[in-house]
């Protein structure tokens, strides 16, 4: 009984993932999802293998999977799976393959940033970070300020943290509650 509810769990996750979950019945043709029998058993294997405590292989499933279908669930997914395993690396390389392939995701590049700064890499920082201001719009600037604030607060290496920062001072900033100049 365990079993099945758990692979039912398995495979609702997968259908919502995918985005292949919830459709409402209209009088067009239902979108066609990405997920083929391939991905589908990459993904459930990649899950399976994180409930079994075997994150590694887990990771790389579902990485793989994200690449081949350009998901931003899956990266998200493969970078918080590699997160909860505490494997640093493996994370930063899904964040920095989910910002390659999604380079207009400011989700993206936030998970890179605070990833980079997680592992004590602040001068790499700097470009996830004019990415995530690049992408902000107007009316969000103000709140990702604070974000980058709070980000940058929890570096262990302040000092450096401060340079990658002041060398992206340059960058102006139109918002009504604040300008860096």
């Amino acid at each position: 009984m365990q079993i099945s509810k758990f692979l039912s769990q398995v495979l609702l996750a997968v259908l919502a993932l995918t985005g292949a979950a919830g459709a409402v019945a209209t009088e067009e043709s239902p979108a066609r999802s990405s997920l083929n029998g391939r991905l589908f058993y990459e993904i459930l294997l990649g899950e399976l293998s994180v409930r079994a405590d075997d994150s590694a292989t887990g990771f790389t499933l579902v990485l793989d999977a994200a690449r081949r279908s350009q998901s931003p669930e899956l990266y998200r997914r493969a970078v918080n799976i590699a997160l909860q395993a505490r494997a640093g690396t493996s994370a930063l390389s899904a964040a920095r393959a989910w910002a390659q392939a999604d380079p207009q995701s400011v989700e993206a590049h936030r998970y890179l940033l605070q990833i980079l700064l997680g592992l004590n890499q602040p001068q790499e920082a700097a470009k996830p970070l004019s990415r995530v201001l690049e992408l902000t719009g107007d009316d969000e600037k103000s709140d990702t300020i604070w974000w980058i604030v709070g980000v940058f607060e929890h570096a262990s290496d302040k000092k450096l943290a401060s340079q990658v920062v002041e060398d992206r001072k340059s960058t102006r900033l139109n918002s009504s509650h604040l300008v860096i100049s």
